[in-house]
């Protein structure tokens, strides 16, 4: 059980290395106790995060998230965390709706589980939003839900409450870097277009984050967009 509480603690932050712990720290867990169906759950999901985060290889990972989840409906039909695994792992949406339905029904007070079932409705139904809120206020100091709400205002355009949470989560959780890039990426794009602030801001978040290729990768792009607008108007 202690396994399995570090494996799911190292999961938080989507950080790659801490993914590819967790991997580790939940195999052990079921080394120990080869029933313990949470465990089994918990490292569909696991390798899920590997594949997104920590560049796993796809095949292996979903043969792996899928077996895993399986094994743990065999043990446990009730997880809601197996089901949830299956959504990420079927590649046709209404399966993967009806399985995370599944897991929200199972599991309606798991914060991470109402998120990932936020994302099976249209942006131009309020259902999504709903379910974030409800994650939110199960889980206020998540730093993916957090950041998840304030990429669902974004995308709302209602950009001062996505503000509002990305910065309230940089405050929470420092070492999620994720809601920083989501800031210069606002502070860069419509209706802002702030270019030379998106840059220092992105080197800035890189110097405390050097190992972080989507910071280096934002320096890049803001810096030759910057080069862009400048050869343009040189020759207007």
């Amino acid at each position: 059980y202690e396994a399995f509480l570090k494996g799911t603690q190292l999961l938080v932050n989507r950080n790659p290395q801490e993914i590819l712990n967790a991997v580790e720290e939940l195999k052990k867990a079921i080394a120990l106790d080869l029933k313990f169906a949470a465990a089994y759950a918990k490292l569909a999901i696991a390798y899920y995060h590997a594949i997104n985060y920590a560049g796993f290889d796809t095949k292996k990972g979903n043969e792996e998230v899928k077996n895993n989840a399986d094994y743990a409906l065999l043990l446990d039909n009730n997880l809601g965390e197996a089901y949830a695994a299956l959504g990420h792992y079927y590649k046709d949406r209404d399966k993967a709706k009806i399985a995370l339905q599944r897991a929200y029904e199972l599991e309606p007070n798991n914060a991470e589980i109402l998120m990932w079932y936020s994302k099976m409705f249209p942006a131009t139904e309020d259902k999504g939003l709903e379910l974030l809120l409800k994650a939110y206020q199960i889980d206020p100091l998540s730093p993916i839900v957090v950041n998840n709400l304030a990429a669902e205002y974004e995308f709302k355009d209602d950009f001062d409450k996505a503000r509002y949470y990305y910065n309230l989560n940089i405050k929470n959780n420092p070492n999620y870097v994720t809601s920083k890039i989501a800031l210069i990426r606002m502070l860069a794009g419509s209706p802002n277009g702030k270019l030379d602030e998106a840059f220092i801001e992105s080197y800035k978040a890189y110097t405390l984050n050097p190992k972080n290729l989507q910071l280096l990768e934002n320096i890049f792009s803001h810096s030759l967009n910057i080069h862009l607008i400048k050869f343009t108007k040189s020759i207007a």
